[in-house]
Parts: C-alpha cells; structure tokens; sequence
C-alpha cells in the first residue's frame, strides 16, 4: 500500500510537470509565432504586377513568396525597406506603402525613377519584371494616424510623388467608413504628374468628410491647357481657403526638403502648437553640400579616408577606403563590397538607427533635420 501511495504520487508530480511544460511551450509557441508575424526578420516579396503610374512614376505589387507565410500588418503611412542586390552590391531604399492595411494579401508600393541620381529607384523601375523576387523589410516608421493623439480633423500636405502615404490612409479610412474631416493639398508640376488622380476625386465625391485640392506649379507651361484649379505653390492663403481656422488640426507634411521646410514657415502665421505638425522623415537632399552647416571648404568632389573595422569569421578586419566626402557614408561603404560586411538599414534617414555605426575617431557631417538619438550620441554612434 506505502508503495502504490508513493507511486501514485510519483505520477501525479509527473501528470502536474508536464502540464506546466506544455502549458509554457504553448505560450512560448505563441509568442515566437506572433512576433514572427508582426516583427519579421525579413520579408520576400514576389512581383505580380508592374504598372506606370505616370510618365517617371511606377507601381510595384508584390506578393509573399515564402511558403505559409504571409505579409506583416502595418498602420497606413509606414514603409517598407526594399533590398535589391544591383551590380553585386547590397543596398536598400525605404518606400512608402500605397496599398491598404485592411488587405495584406499583397505589398504595394510607388516609386519614382530618379534616372542616373536614382541607383535604386533606376533599377526598380527599368530592371524588375513581374515573377522577379525582392527582400524587404518588416513595416517600420512613426508617419501615421493616431485616433489617441491626432483628433478628428486632419490636414495632408502632399508634394508630388510625397502623395504615396497619404494614399494608404485615404484608402483606410475611406474602406472604414471613418466620418472625421480629412482635407488633402497636393502640390504637383502638371496635371501628368498627378498621381492616383481617379481615385483620388472618386474618394473625395463619395465622402463628404473627404476633401481634395490640386495646387499645379507649372501647369502655365503646358500649352492647351484647360486647368481650372489652383495654380502656384502651397500657400498660406491656399491653406486659409481650403481650410479657414486650423484650432484643433492634425497637420501631416510629405515632399522634398523645399517644399517642406516653405510650408512650416507658411504654417507659422498660425501659430500652431509643436505637436499638431509632423513631416516624414527624408533622406538627405542629392548635394548635401548645399545643406544647411556644411563646411564651406569641402566640396562635393573633395575626397577623403576612411578606415572600417570588423569582425567577420571570428577574425578582425581592417581597410582603408578613399570615399568622396559627399556621398552618404552607407553608400560608400556598400559600394566598397567589402566581405562580411552587410550593414543593416532601412529608411536611410535617420529614423530607424538600424545602420548606425560607431565613430571611433575623426568627423562625420549629419543634416540637421536628422535627430539621432541621445543614447546613441552619449555612446559613439
């Protein structure tokens, strides 16, 4: 009987273990496939569909390609990093996603073909063709609508080929049914430039919360045309009339550094708080030597050295590369195509910090509307 008593109590000390271990296998399970889903360490894109949106504008869909897995949600206004292997060389570009959040059966994204100036965008536009596979990253980005945060009266500024996150949002809330008042700007050269143009004044006349106003710079040097909008640049007065009073408006800014930095001195004769006026985060402007701070005696041919360290194969690694001091630092060092060395990277803004890298010595321009972060700046980076 003392024995049956012991082994029975045995079994139930067991019984009880493996109900505590699968219980935690489970919920360890679970959370790996949740932040799998939500956080990949990288996604693959398969291209299904390659569309021209405008004459330098073109539309890429991608599926996911790996076997059952799919697509990680985003907010609408987020973007995707885009890998290319071009000539050998790894790079990435970050891109605005223009596809909805409510249907992740596919990525879409919108990108402009920036000619010889664009290494990436070239190459997505003139070298990929449907069936072609391509890495990006996870959505990423802090570009979006916040209901605890930005109200219910929202006001899109929108600079040309800027337009790409604003169509994400339309598309959400305008599948969601949302009923607070959105009004979107958007400032392009000619009325070919005018992006998502159909569904745009689709939007805007089935919704009476949504508003649309076209402002063309340079629609007088088309000849015939029959433009009736507003001509010029996005103005204060425009805003004014499109807008009256901006009290409690959640004010959202995409376009070239121009266009960006004309509007937050339009928006000054309003006197809005800090808070109630965000930009997306850009990459530097193409000559950086026309940035605000930088040194007069270097131009943007100068060339200087810098020297890379590390570790690859369990061995240390060291080479000196002349780069011209004008060029980002990432770029030089992706085009130096130096074995083992891969820095991971996707706004190529700033934003991210996935490529930040420690400055052991020496000086490195950074743009002043490009915030790094205390901690990263106390540590070196």
């Amino acid at each position: 009987m003392f024995k049956d008593l012991k082994r029975t109590i045995r079994v139930m000390k067991a019984s009880k273990l493996r109900r505590e271990f699968h219980a935690k296998q489970i919920y360890h399970d679970g959370f790996e496939q949740m932040n799998e889903m939500l956080h990949p360490e990288y996604q693959m894109l398969k291209i299904v569909k390659i569309e021209k949106l405008s004459h330098n504008v073109t539309l890429l869909r991608g599926v996911s390609a790996r076997v059952n897995k799919g697509l990680a949600p985003f907010r609408a206004g987020q973007y995707i990093g885009v890998k290319p292997i071009i000539d050998g060389i790894r790079t990435g570009r970050a891109y605005s996603l223009v596809s909805s959040p409510n249907n992740l059966a596919y990525y879409e994204i919108a990108v402009k073909d920036l000619g010889s100036e664009g290494f990436v965008s070239h190459f997505l536009c003139n070298e990929v063709e449907v069936g072609d596979l391509l890495e990006v990253t996870e959505p990423l980005g802090q570009f979006y609508y916040s209901s605890i945060f930005h109200g219910k009266r929202l006001l899109f500024l929108a600079g040309g080929c800027g337009v790409t996150p604003f169509i994400s949002m339309l598309r959400d809330f305008y599948e969601k049914d949302t009923q607070f008042d959105v009004h979107m700007i958007y400032g392009c050269l000619t009325e070919k430039d005018i992006l998502f143009y159909d569904e745009l004044k689709k939007m805007a006349e089935e919704k009476p919360n949504i508003d649309l106003t076209i402002v063309l710079s340079e629609v007088d040097k088309v000849k015939g045309n029959s433009w009736t909008g507003k001509r010029g640049f996005i103005t204060k007065e425009i805003i004014r009339d499109a807008m009256g009073t901006l009290d409690n408006t959640m004010i959202y800014i995409v376009g070239p550094d121009l266009m960006r930095d004309f509007l937050i001195k339009e928006l000054d004769v309003f006197d809005l708080p800090q808070n109630k006026v965000i930009w997306e985060i850009t990459p530097p402007i193409a000559d950086i030597t026309k940035a605000i701070g930088w040194p007069n005696e270097i131009t943007d041919t100068t060339k200087v050295k810098c020297t890379v360290n590390w570790h690859y194969l369990g061995n240390e690694h060291r080479e000196t590369l002349e780069i011209r001091s004008a060029e980002p630092l990432l770029n030089s060092i992706e085009r130096a195509k130096l074995e083992g060395v891969v820095v991971n990277n996707a706004c190529r803004a700033g934003e991210c910090a996935l490529c930040r890298t420690r400055l052991l010595s020496g000086n490195v321009f950074v743009p002043s509307h490009i915030h790094i972060r205390e901690s990263d700046r106390i540590w070196g980076y």
